[in-house]
Parts: structure tokens; sequence; C-alpha cells
């Protein structure tokens, strides 16, 4: 499910895909399954190989797509998040994708790298993509902040992903712990002319 959406963005914004092995794989996985003989069931052992999913995307590219991502695949099963951090920056990665079955905190804390520690040292975001979504694209994508700190580079960013898929970016105001809340005017002065006027989209 995430390596769909990677799919999807990379064909998009027009960015080759990079599919990284988190986990060290030392032997093929080994099914078991019963065959039944006349009234004996037999064991029988069919190796499968580990899960291609390189190959699985590159059946689904998009056709009438204008570009047409470059799919390779690395092992990161040794690096350590400074490994990573480096790594990240060095190939200048645009954005990195997971898939996640539960929230992101129990998510992240079974791999053995730290991802926030890496994310603490890269200009690059990172996209949970949870198991039971649907690929259907962004119709809209929403930043959370109290305007008084919006972040313009993530404004931007949001923009440039937004742009090819034709979506509305929405910045949702929220005041920050211990601020008093903007009045609404004032916010969308504050939104006007420090936001949208610094953002081309």
């Amino acid at each position: 499910h995430a390596g769909l959406l990677a799919l999807d963005i990379a064909e998009k914004v027009g960015a080759n895909l990079l599919i990284t092995n988190e986990f060290k794989i030392d032997k093929q996985i080994i099914a078991k399954e019963p065959v039944a003989a006349g009234q004996i069931e037999e064991t029988m052992e069919i190796e499968e190989p580990a899960s291609n999913l390189a190959g699985h995307l590159r059946l689904l590219f998009d056709a009438n797509a204008e570009f047409i991502p470059e799919i390779t695949e690395m092992d990161i099963s040794d690096f350590r998040h400074e490994d990573l951090a480096r790594f990240v920056i060095s190939k200048n990665i645009w954005m990195i994708v997971t898939g996640a079955t539960e929230l992101a905190d129990t998510h992240t804390k079974d791999l053995h790298i730290n991802i926030q520690s890496v994310l603490n040292h890269v200009r690059c975001p990172l996209l949970l993509v949870p198991e039971k979504s649907h690929l259907k694209g962004f119709d809209q994508i929403v930043y959370i902040a109290d305007l008084r700190y919006c972040r313009i580079h993530i404004v931007r960013f949001l923009a440039e992903l937004a742009l090819p898929y034709m979506a509305n970016v929405l910045v949702d105001h929220l005041s920050a712990k211990g601020l008093p809340h903007m009045e609404e005017s004032y916010a969308l002065k504050v939104f006007d002319t420090e936001i949208a006027a610094k953002v081309n989209y």
C-alpha cells in the first residue's frame, strides 16, 4: 500500500523511486503446505523468494504518465541512523514513504534505526501510509500550525506535492499551547501577508 502511493507520487512529481530494505534477510522463506494423497497427508516444502516489490511496481507503470520513474533497491539493514541521515542528504532524497500498521510511535519503535533521529538531521519529510488507506492521490492537504509560527518552507513543499494532483493546500490555525487565540480578522491578515503571498500556489 505504501509502495503504490510512493510510485504514484514519483510519477506525478518526476522523482525516481528507491526501495530500501530495513530488515536483514538471511535465507529464503520456506512455506509448508499439506498435500492430500489418497488418505495420507504429506508435507511438501515450497521455497518462495522474498517479496519482489520493485518488480511488482514496475508492472504497474502508468503507460500514459509523462514521467516513468527509475526503480532501484538498496539494503540498509546494516545502517545506523547517522548513516541513513548522511545517505538522505547525499542523495537529495525528497520524501521518505513507509507503510504503517499502527500509530507512528508504535510503528517506528521496532525499527533498528531511530527514524526520529534521522528526521532531526535532514530536511526531508516522512509520509506514513496507513495500511487501510485507499490509493486515490490527494484532494486536500492540511497543514496544522499556529499561524504565528507557520513554516513557509513546509507550505511550499506541500504546494509542490499538491500541484501535480491539482489538490488544495489548507493551513489550519491552532493556537500554540499557552498563547491567546487569534482574532479571525487578524489571523486572515497574517495568512494573506505572511503565508499566501509568499507561496506561489
